[in-house]
Formats: C-alpha cells, structure tokens, sequence
C-alpha cells in the first residue's frame, strides 16, 4: 500500500458525490441563516416551504421536552414555537457565532433576543445530522437552563 494513501477514505466513494461532507464556511452559514429563518418566519406558506428544503420526509426535530418526526408535525412545531415566542413575546431567534461541522453532522449555537430591549433573552445549541441528501435527518436542540 501507498504510505501515502489516506486510509480513512473509502476509494469506491466519491467524496464530491457526498453530500454530508464537510461543507465551506460560507455554505455552513447560509445553511444556519436558513434554519434560524424558519424559526422566524411569519408566512406559512414560506414557512412549510423552507421546512420542506431543509428537513428530510422522515426527519426530525427535538429537545427534551418533545420530538416531532415528519414534515407536517415539524411544520406543527415550528409554528407553536413561532406563535409563542416571536408573536406573542416579541423575540427573534438569531445565529450564534460559533458552528462546526464534520461527517454529516453540524453543530452551532443560536440566541433568542428581544426585539424591543435588543436583549438576550436565551439561547441554546443545535445538534444536526443530515441524510445522504444533504438534509436534516435530525436536529437535537438543547436550550441553556433557565
């Protein structure tokens, strides 16, 4: 064998084919901007539509308290979320300045901030696991305690 082979890298695979390999910075960010988007999102047309760019058929999204599988039932929970704490509180969620990314998987940290006082109001981290379409098969949230 060639020492100088990567042995970690299947050479029937081709990685460019892969869309759960690392992505660039700029297209970590944009992925970010458009998950925190959804959360933000008053038209739910809008709304279903970017759930359905992002969230695989049969994905997920859950945190402790709850798990909601499936498009409609994450469209469900991205809705409350958004009556509850963007209508009736006035927050808007935000990205947070720190992710990473690797094999499929990508963490990031986010805020929940007041729109009148400019405040941070909460925030949390997101725990993603993408399909081998490039979309969430999972998103673990874990909000700060209180």
């Amino acid at each position: 064998m060639d020492p100088t082979q990567d042995r970690t890298q299947d050479p029937t695979q081709d990685p460019t084919q892969d869309k759960t390999q690392d992505r660039t910075e700029a297209e970590t960010k944009d992925l970010i901007a458009r998950y925190i988007a959804v959360w933000n999102e008053p038209d739910a047309e809008r709304r279903r539509d970017a759930i359905a760019a992002l969230w695989a058929p049969g994905g997920s999204t859950s945190h402790r308290l709850l798990e909601s599988r499936g498009l409609a039932a994450i469209e469900e929970r991205v809705r409350n979320a958004h009556v509850k704490w963007v209508v009736e509180k006035d927050y808007e969620f935000r990205a947070g300045k720190h992710a990473l990314g690797h094999h499929g998987v990508l963490m990031f940290n986010w805020g929940m901030w007041s729109k009148a006082s400019g405040e941070l109001v909460s925030g949390g981290l997101d725990f993603l696991q993408f399909d081998d379409d490039g979309l969430i098969r999972t998103d673990h949230q874990f909000p700060e305690p209180s």
